[in-house]
């Protein structure tokens, strides 16, 4: 239970702590230094959608009939370049880089949710 307001506005101190894999802000207030809860746990599954979403269509698309119908591909001086088996597996990599990282953001939401 959060202690009584006494109508006087308390400054908000924000520290920035270091973990091992990037950084986490905690925000708390001077009256007890209780913490605030700032999370946005909507926004954190759109985000962690939006990258496996966009994860999949990097990861397959190079592969697919979209690729070699693109209007890019249809130019003469970018078509050789577009369909080597370089540039699609390098498209296919940063796919695949975009659902490991959403992987790794929803353990750290996990681990956020459960300490909370």
């Amino acid at each position: 239970m959060p202690p009584p307001h006494d109508g006087v506005v308390h400054p908000v101190r924000v520290n920035r702590v270091r973990r091992r894999r990037g950084i986490c802000y905690s925000v708390k207030e001077n009256l007890g230094d209780q913490p605030v809860a700032i999370r946005r746990p909507i926004v954190s599954l759109i985000y962690l959608l939006y990258c496996v979403e966009a994860g999949i269509f990097l990861l397959l698309a190079p592969w697919s009939t979209l690729w070699i119908r693109n209007a890019f591909a249809q130019a003469p001086a970018l078509h050789r370049l577009l369909m080597s088996g370089q540039v699609r597996g390098a498209v296919s990599a940063l796919g695949l880089l975009m659902i490991v990282t959403a992987l790794v953001d929803f353990a750290g939401f996990c681990r956020a949710v459960r300490e909370s």
